[in-house]
C-alpha cells in the first residue's frame, strides 16, 4: 500500500508541477507582450515627435522661400521684410551661465541649413519606419 500511495502521490505531485509550468508560462508570454507593447508605443511617440518637427521644419522653409524670393513692387520700391529666422549654437559662457556662443541670420544660410536639416530628417524617418515594420513582423 505504501509504494501505492507514494506513487500516487509522485502522479500528483508531477501534475501539479506541469499545471504551474503552463500557468507560469502564460505570465512569461503576457509579461513579454506588455514589454513588447511598451517598446512600441515608445517608438510610437518618438516618431509622432519627429514627425511634429519634420512639419515645423517644412512650413518654415515655406515661409523662408516666401521672404526671400518675394518680388519687390516696382511703385512702392524695395520692401525688406524682416527675416525671422536664425541659427543660434547656444553654450556655456566663462562664467558657466548659458548663453549664446554665435548667431547666423544670412538668409540664404539659413535656408539651406534648415533643408540640409530636413533631408536628414527625412532620412530619419525612413529609416524609422523601416525599423518598425521590421519590428511588428518579428511580433507577428
Amino acid at each position: 500500500m505504501t509504494s501505492k500511495r507514494n506513487s500516487t502521490r509522485t502522479a500528483a505531485t508531477t501534475a501539479v508541477k506541469k499545471d504551474l509550468q503552463k500557468k507560469e508560462q502564460p505570465k512569461d508570454v503576457f509579461t513579454d507582450l506588455m514589454t513588447t507593447l511598451n517598446e512600441l508605443e515608445q517608438l510610437r511617440n518618438y516618431y509622432n515627435k519627429l514627425k511634429i518637427k519634420r512639419d515645423t521644419l517644412e512650413e518654415a522653409i515655406n515661409k523662408m522661400n516666401k521672404i526671400i524670393n518675394k518680388k519687390k513692387d516696382k511703385f512702392e520700391g524695395p520692401s525688406e521684410e524682416a527675416f525671422p529666422f536664425e541659427i543660434v549654437l547656444k553654450g556655456e559662457n566663462e562664467h558657466n551661465r548659458p548663453d549664446n556662443i554665435f548667431v547666423i541670420n544670412q538668409k540664404a544660410t539659413v535656408l539651406r541649413f534648415s533643408q540640409a536639416l530636413l533631408t536628414e530628417i527625412n532620412q530619419i524617418l525612413t529609416v524609422f519606419e523601416a525599423d518598425i515594420l521590421e519590428y511588428s513582423k518579428k511580433i507577428k
